[in-house]
This record gives structure tokens, sequence and C-alpha cells, in this order.
């Protein structure tokens, strides 16, 4: 009989947080990059200005959705 362990439900969470994390992130750095006009090239290299501060932006709203996920998927969980 196969019972499965805490490492394999670890992994199922973290593969559905990243995910939706991922798809989150890219949907509320394209409404902020519709609301304030920004866009950028790379004209100027790969590490223009506007590419790092996309890149940060980008790193920022990843964690703070990925830990909002987290402490979601936890209450659901621990009920």
């Amino acid at each position: 009989m196969y019972t499965k362990f805490r490492g394999d439900e670890m992994k199922a969470k973290a593969l559905k947080i990243n995910a939706a994390g991922i798809v989150l992130t890219l949907l509320i750095t394209r409404i902020i990059y519709k609301l304030t006009n920004f866009s950028y090239s790379f004209k100027g290299g790969v590490f223009n200005p506007d590419v790092m501060m996309d890149l940060g932006l980008c790193i920022i709203i990843f964690v703070g959705v990925t830990t909002l996920l987290e402490k979601i998927y936890d209450k659901k969980v621990n009920k």
C-alpha cells in the first residue's frame, strides 16, 4: 500500500504556489505597465536601467504574491 509522505505534499504545495505566483505576477505587472505606460527596449543593452527596474519589480511582486498564497494555502489546510 502506498502512502503519501510529507515531502510529496510539500512538493505539490510548492508547485501549485509557484505556478499560481508566476501567473499572478505576470498579470499584476501587465496591469501596472498599462497604468503607467511603462515600456523599454534592449537598444541600451541587457543591463539598461529600464530592464533592471522591470526585473526588480517582477521579483518584488513574485515574492509578495507567493508569500500571500502560502499564507492562504496554510489557512485552508489547517482548518
